[in-house]
């Protein structure tokens, strides 16, 4: 056999040995990262037991509350409206324009800032909140329980906006209530979800991410029906309705 064809042979087995190498370095990393979110997200499930207050995905809870009138919950009461602003947004990805809303939130009497939410003009009730604000109860199996007024107080996919831009754009505001009416309020961005795990926990429950988000990293979102059970919302884009993957 001419020589140049063992050369050819043995060029193209350690391209071939190369590949392989890359995909198990690849398969290592990313099962790597999905036992990591497993990890946080058992420990997460294992200390706080986190409800929705109110229904704004009209799927039936049990007990819950409207925003209509003010939510009393461990003695705290809370009071949230929209306000008018008579401003619409540009056209999202999908296609639609919102109206622009000011989202009022008082608690125990004491107002906190303004943040807006983008609403579709068609939307009625509780179900405007969507993707935007959820009040959720957090019972702490270790210490003191919470109750939590989530929100994401940044806007939705623009079109022309780069995805990676609007991904990590996101932004959340979180309000922690204790029953002696003390209040923690922490606010974070897409890339800083790692330092506020029980945050990102609150974020998937309450579906008030535009997009796929885990803990450090998406790779928990790839396979949800064998990880989360039953309280999963996957989204197209901020404009859909989110649906519930359950365990079959």
């Amino acid at each position: 056999m001419p020589l140049y064809l063992i050369g050819d042979a043995s060029n193209e087995k350690l391209s071939k040995n190369s590949i392989n190498c890359r995909v198990v370095i690849n398969n290592y990393f990313f099962i790597s990262l999905i036992f990591k979110e497993s990890k946080i997200y058992k420990e997460i499930e294992n200390q706080y037991e986190i409800n929705e207050i109110i229904n704004v995905n009209n799927k039936g809870l049990e007990n819950s509350n409207t925003l209509d009138e003010p939510v009393t919950i461990l003695g705290n009461t809370i009071s949230i409206s929209l306000l008018k602003t008579g401003r619409f947004t540009s056209e999202t990805v999908m296609g639609t324009k919102k109206e622009i809303y000011d989202v009022s939130v008082t608690i125990n009497n004491k107002k906190y800032t303004n943040t807006e939410a983008w609403i579709r003009p068609n939307r009625q009730g509780d179900v405007r909140y969507l993707s935007w604000l959820q009040i959720l109860n957090v019972l702490d199996k270790k210490n003191e329980n919470r109750v939590v007024v989530a929100q994401r107080i940044s806007g939705d996919w623009i079109k022309g906006q780069k995805k990676k831009e609007f991904e990590e754009d996101q932004t959340w505001r979180m309000i922690y209530i204790y029953p002696d009416q003390s209040v923690k309020e922490e606010t974070f961005k897409y890339n800083e979800r790692e330092n506020h795990l029980l945050g990102v926990r609150i974020i998937q429950i309450a579906s008030i991410s535009t997009s796929f988000i885990g803990f450090e990293s998406k790779a928990l979102t790839y396979f949800p029906s064998n990880i989360y059970p039953d309280d999963v919302k996957l989204f197209v884009y901020q404009d859909l309705e989110p649906f519930q993957v359950t365990k079959k």
